[in-house]
C-alpha cells in the first residue's frame, strides 16, 4: 500500500443486511446475481474423499458405477470452483455448465503451455 490515508468517514453496514445471505450462493467468498447449476465428475480415489463432508449446502451427490459419483452445487460464481476442480487433477472433471467447462479447458491448456519441452 502506498499513500495511505486515514479518512474521519465511517463504514456503517445496513441494518438489513446478512453476510450469510450475500454468501449463499458462493463457494468461498466470491458471489454473484443468478444461480448457476454446477456438475462434477470424480473418480472412484476423489470420490471417497469428496463425500467425506459438506463442501456447499446446496450439493446434490449422484452415485455411478466403479464407485465414482457427481457432485452438483448450485453456485452463484464459478471463479473458486474452478480452482477448486483443477486441484483434483485428474481425478475430477467439470461436465456443466459449458462456460465452466471451457474455463478448466483453457486453464489447462495455458498451464500446459508452460510444461512444453522445445
Amino acid at each position: 500500500m502506498q499513500k495511505l490515508r486515514v479518512l474521519n468517514s465511517r463504514f456503517v453496514r445496513p441494518k438489513n443486511f446478512s453476510a450469510d445471505k450475500f454468501l449463499k450462493g458462493s463457494f468461498g467468498a466470491f458471489s454473484g446475481d443468478n444461480p448457476i447449476e454446477i456438475r462434477i465428475w470424480f473418480d472412484s480415489f476423489a470420490a471417497r474423499l469428496v463425500q467425506e463432508r459438506i463442501w456447499h449446502q446446496s450439493q446434490e451427490i449422484r452415485r455411478l458405477p466403479k464407485d465414482e459419483i457427481e457432485l452438483k452445487p448450485t453456485l452463484t460464481s464459478t471463479v473458486e470452483i474452478l480452482r477448486w476442480i483443477l486441484s483434483w487433477g485428474n481425478h475430477a472433471k467439470a461436465l456443466a455448465p459449458a462456460e465452466l467447462v471451457k474455463a478448466v479447458a483453457e486453464t489447462l491448456e495455458a498451464t500446459a503451455r508452460h510444461y512444453r519441452v522445445a
